[in-house]
C-alpha cells in the first residue's frame, strides 16, 4: 500500500509541474493576445498606419528629412572586420 501511495505523490507532482508550465504559457500567450488586439486597434487608425509604416520602412513626408543613428558598438565591429585579414594577406605583408 505504501508503493502505492508513493506512486501516486509522484505522479502527483509530475502533475503539479505540468499545471505551472501550462499556467504560464497560457499567461504568456494572453499577453501576447492583448497586445496584438492593441496594435490591431491602432491599425486601423490613419495615424497608427503611418507609424507602422514609418517604423517598417523608415518612409519620410515630403518635405521631411529621415536621420539614422548607428551605434558605436556595431561601427567598431564593422572596422575590425575590415581590418581583419587571413592568415595568407599577413604572410604577404611580411614581404
Amino acid at each position: 500500500m505504501t508503493i502505492a501511495v508513493w506512486n501516486i505523490h509522484i505522479k502527483a507532482r509530475g502533475t503539479q509541474a505540468n499545471l505551472d508550465k501550462i499556467t504560464n504559457v497560457y499567461e504568456e500567450l494572453h499577453a501576447r493576445e492583448l497586445e496584438l488586439a492593441a496594435s490591431v486597434k491602432d491599425l486601423k487608425t490613419s495615424f497608427g498606419v503611418e507609424s507602422e509604416i514609418r517604423d517598417r520602412y523608415g518612409l519620410a513626408r515630403v518635405g521631411e528629412e529621415v536621420v539614422v543613428i548607428i551605434d558605436e558598438e556595431d561601427e567598431e565591429k564593422v572596422n575590425n572586420k575590415k581590418e581583419r585579414k587571413s592568415w595568407w594577406q599577413k604572410f604577404k605583408d611580411l614581404f
